[in-house]
């Protein structure tokens, strides 16, 4: 969260830019949020190779003359409109010049300034520099921490983590009216039939410590899909977005796909609905 950090005190060091590349090209997730980002590194050229290729942006213009913008269909926005960010009454500071900005590199635009022709986040998922391992990233042209009220910064929390397809074990109750997790559990998809992404959720018991987990997306031919988890995971609840692209990161066409959960000998596969 880079706030309104700007050309004096760089919102990327030469230093920061170097560990963030090697981050990135390592397979990792990104989210920035910041008003002068583009200002500094693309526009006084402070670092626009890095801004271009690894923050996947082009500086438009300085000022978005606006305070609210809007998801945008089939980004991970979808559906959320009119939030806000401080023009400098509602708690936190005033958003002078919110940077705007275009995607670059692949990736594509997930929020609007509302009422403007200008672009104010993207979004990316696929190899940055010359990585080998697929990362994400999420990038605001203003600052995330001004946007009010909290529950629209938890709505955008919440699509940035699903996007991410962070997985958070519960180590304790799921819940005051739920037993403990005693048997492995491969949920139903939701929503289903999806359009642009749809969220896969299964158990792992309590007493699991460490279990090597995959979850794998097949076509009804058996050819795999989508490789979603393949990684060691201990006991808890766990979810996964999924956003109907294959393990080449294109989309895939309308029609049944499966879903397989295995861990250890316990095997369980659902199907689900993908409309283009």
């Amino acid at each position: 969260m880079l706030g309104e950090e700007s050309v004096e005190n760089h919102t990327f060091s030469v230093q920061e830019q170097t560990l963030v590349q090697t981050y990135l090209e390592g397979g990792g997730n990104l989210f920035v949020s910041g008003a002068e980002v583009g200002w500094d590194l693309d526009y006084y050229n402070n670092g626009s190779g890095f801004y271009q290729n690894y923050l996947k942006s082009g500086y438009v213009a300085d000022d978005a003359n606006v305070y609210q913008v809007s998801g945008v269909a089939g980004s991970i926005f979808e559906g959320l409109s009119a939030i806000h960010f401080d023009d400098g009454t509602h708690g936190t500071y005033d958003v002078n010049w919110p940077d705007c900005i275009e995607p670059y590199g692949g990736a594509s635009v997930c929020l609007n300034y509302d009422g403007t022709s200008y672009h104010a986040a993207i979004q990316y998922e696929g190899l940055f520099g010359a990585g080998s391992q697929s990362g994400k990233l999420v990038y605001l042209g203003f600052p995330f921490e001004t946007i009010y009220p909290e529950s629209s910064r938890n709505n955008l929390m919440e699509r940035i983590v699903n996007f991410f397809e962070m997985q958070t074990a519960v180590a304790g109750l799921p819940g005051k009216n739920k037993a403990p997790i005693t048997d492995y559990r491969l949920c139903q998809n939701y929503p289903n039939p999806f359009n642009s992404s749809t969220i896969i959720s299964f158990e792992i018991p309590l007493d699991i410590s460490n279990q090597f987990v995959t979850l794998t997306v097949y076509n009804l031919l058996g050819e795999r899909v989508k490789n979603l988890i393949a990684e060691n995971k201990i006991g808890g609840i766990f979810q996964v977005r999924w956003n109907g692209t294959n393990d080449n990161f294109q989309k895939v066409t309308t029609g049944m796909y499966l879903y397989r959960l295995r861990v250890g000998a316990y095997i369980e596969t659902k199907r689900m609905l993908f409309v283009e």
